[in-house]
């Protein structure tokens, strides 16, 4: 089964909803591609990330749990560097419970 993205991310998306410190990767694909394939080489066996969105004050890099049973709104990963790695099962750093949820908190109103 490939990755379907969420309909509210293609709607902020196509909408140039402003989510300031973070902007979504997908207007520069070859960091997009860089961050999928650097990201999901470092997972453990079954997992899958898809990298959308990256915070320049953090360096943090905001991903979709590419294998989600909760397809249409999967939750959210959020890669640090090594140190996403270092507390324990991956599967627990899924900490956002949705797309739907990270947009309300970094939505910038305009």
């Amino acid at each position: 089964m490939e990755f379907q993205y969420p309909e509210s991310f293609i709607k902020a998306v196509n909408d140039g909803v402003d989510v300031y410190p973070w902007w979504f990767i997908y207007k520069n694909q070859e960091f997009a591609d860089l961050c999928y394939s650097t990201i999901n080489k470092k997972m453990p066996k079954g997992v899958l990330v898809v990298p959308f969105a990256k915070n320049d004050d953090s360096d943090g890099i905001a991903c979709f749990d590419g294998r989600s049973v909760n397809i249409g709104n999967p939750k959210i990963f959020t890669y640090k560097g090594e140190s996403s790695f270092d507390q324990g099962n991956i599967r627990s750093r899924f900490r956002v419970e949705s797309f739907d949820y990270w947009l309300s908190v970094f939505r910038r109103s305009t």
